[in-house]
């Protein structure tokens, strides 16, 4: 059994506040944050941090003045530790790139995924043509188990998101191949469009 599974569950009411509780005939501190935040792409979350652990009895018997002091102290080197963790993992996940290169329709594609804040994927086709094309994991991604990033330490993108990155590619790819075949026709739209409006 692990030191976590060790430690009571405690139901804590007070966000932002230390509370107190015994278990096991020891005193507990108890501390929860959270930190509301919005990514780039829109979406918002809420991060939980969390810090508990007894108080030794040789601060107790110092008085309630050592105990909360003991207490912060401990909360705001565990807080602080967690907090650096994830700064560092999300500096991580922003400057994780994927190469693709893909066979289709016996042309090499060649690309790249990244996900700036672990919401949007973005897939970056660099030849045969340059064009970006981006797609929202959201609430409905997260129910059916899709996940741009797995949970290997440190994480990498899914198979999920690879897959889809590629048929992102090859979207991509087939929209500019589109535009070129057809360059002068669009342009000729854009040109009537534009002289109809005057």
């Amino acid at each position: 059994m692990s030191e976590q599974e060790k430690e009571p569950r405690f139901f804590h009411l007070n966000k932002g506040k230390i509370e107190y509780q015994e278990y096991g005939g020891q005193l507990w501190y108890s501390y929860v944050e959270e930190v509301y935040s919005r990514a780039e792409s829109g979406a918002s979350g809420t991060r939980r941090y969390r810090a508990r652990g007894i108080i030794p009895k040789e601060i107790i018997d110092q008085g309630q003045v050592a105990i909360k002091n003991f207490s912060k102290s401990q909360i705001e080197k565990k807080i602080r530790a967690e907090k650096t963790r994830d700064i560092r993992l999300d500096e991580y996940l922003r400057s994780l790139s994927y190469p693709v290169e893909l066979d289709y329709e016996d042309i090499l594609l060649k690309g790249t995924l990244t996900s700036f804040d672990g919401t949007v994927l973005i897939a970056e086709l660099l030849e045969p043509y340059h064009a970006i094309y981006s797609l929202t994991f959201g609430f409905a991604s997260a129910v059916s188990g899709h996940y741009i990033f797995n949970d290997d330490k440190p994480p990498n993108f899914s198979d999920y998101a690879i897959r889809r990155g590629e048929g992102m590619l090859i979207k991509v790819y087939q929209e500019e191949k589109h535009k070129v075949e057809n360059k002068d026709v669009i342009d000729l739209i854009e040109k009537l469009n534009r002289d109809g409006r005057r």
